[in-house]
């Protein structure tokens, strides 16, 4: 017989367990997320990603940039997230 796996009681009891790891061991994880352009689907997946990381206790940055953004303006921020210890 094969078992289902429900993603929502997966998501849930490892969003419980990074909390309580991120509480006792004093973390301050952070997320930089660069997003280029305004895809709706993009838009909806990344908000998802910051509701979790506010479940867990973690930063979530959320860098956006309009799709004529230049590659050194991005690069840029890719360094910048790089070379932050907390991400």
């Amino acid at each position: 017989m094969a078992t289902i796996l429900d993603g929502r009681v997966a998501r849930d009891e490892i969003a419980l367990r990074l909390a309580g790891q991120i509480k006792s061991e004093k973390l301050s994880p952070k997320l930089v997320i660069i997003q280029v352009g305004d895809n709706p689907a993009s838009t909806a997946y990344i908000r998802q990603k910051k509701l979790f990381g506010a479940r867990i206790g973690a930063v979530v940055e959320h860098l956006t940039f309009p799709t004529t953004v230049n590659e050194a303006r991005i690069i840029t921020a890719i360094e910048t997230a790089n070379r932050d210890n907390a991400v």
